[in-house]
């Protein structure tokens, strides 16, 4: 999960390309009768996503493409293949697998990303490793520096001018959970950013933005007590995040701040009948679900 940033939205996409084809009018994106393979199905739904979040396509960005593999020599004769095509890798090692984040400079178009997406699953599966998937920052028309170019930090720097703070959300996938986050308002009122893990997107950006009007208006939350009016019916806790797990949910906050000297609070929620994560009668669904960070990850 170490590389899971985003602009404002990170749309994830991928899957392996073992398995039947599947119909391309299996898609909800697609209405022709040809065969795709899983992985160009994977890819059609998560443009799909991205044009409804407001991406353009033709614009170039960074894109995220992630591997795993069982060895370090076959990561690295997988990275041989992602260097011919642009991208810059690294290779993180957890208990024996190799996890490969590949970064590519190129567009979203429908082309582009399944030429080289195919040609990065093929390269892993060559090495005898797995081709898991690609995530995108959203790229609008505001996205630009004064030159007219693409910047996601302008972006960042152009909402917490405008709004106070930016907020990056990142689609659930394989690694684990959806999530959403601050950026800013530590640097604007000297407050704790806030992560919120969990719910769609829509919902968290929404407890995000509740989050900041209250820090803005003078408000502090501690951890060991309950706070209403977030949600209707429930109310929330809040636990520092332990900077631990930082590289793993705010690559775009350490950027911004050139560093990890920023607060963290996590917004808690409780299950529908009011259970929170660490109840013993927590199920294993709704702990993975929202995992609470207030404790040194386990390596």
């Amino acid at each position: 999960m170490w590389w899971r940033v985003s602009l404002v939205v990170l749309v994830l996409g991928g899957c392996q390309s073992k398995g039947p084809e599947v119909s391309a009018s299996d898609s909800p994106s697609s209405t022709k009768a040809s065969t795709l393979t899983p992985l160009q199905v994977k890819n059609q739904e998560t443009l799909l996503a991205l044009a409804k979040a407001g991406d353009d396509p033709t614009k170039v960005r960074v894109v995220d493409h992630r591997a795993y593999f069982s060895s370090e020599a076959a990561a690295k004769e997988y990275i041989e293949a992602a260097e011919k095509l642009g991208g810059v890798s690294i290779i993180r090692t957890n208990h024996g697998a190799h996890a490969v984040k590949s970064q590519i400079k190129q567009t979203t178009d429908a082309t582009t990303v399944d030429r080289i997406s195919g040609e990065l699953n093929a390269a892993a599966v060559a090495a005898g490793g797995e081709y898991d998937s690609w995530g995108s920052p959203v790229m609008s028309k505001s996205n630009k520096n004064q030159s007219g170019k693409v910047d996601p930090e302008q972006k960042i720097r152009d909402d917490i001018r405008s709004s106070g703070f930016s907020m990056m959300s990142v689609m659930e996938d394989g690694d684990g959970p959806g999530f959403t986050y601050s950026i800013g308002i530590h640097q604007t009122i000297k407050a704790p950013e806030v992560v919120v893990i969990g719910p769609s997107p829509d919902l968290a950006q929404h407890l995000v933005q509740a989050y900041y009007l209250r820090v803005r208006d003078g408000e502090e939350f501690e951890s060991n007590k309950e706070y209403s009016d977030f949600l209707t019916k429930f109310k929330v806790r809040f636990e520092a995040v332990h900077n631990g797990h930082y590289e793993d949910y705010f690559g775009r906050a350490i950027d911004h701040y050139g560093g990890q000297e920023f607060p963290v609070l996590q917004m808690i929620l409780p299950s529908t009948s009011g259970v929170w994560p660490w109840d013993a009668n927590a199920s294993e669904e709704f702990k993975s679900g929202q995992p609470v960070l207030s404790r040194m990850p386990v390596k």
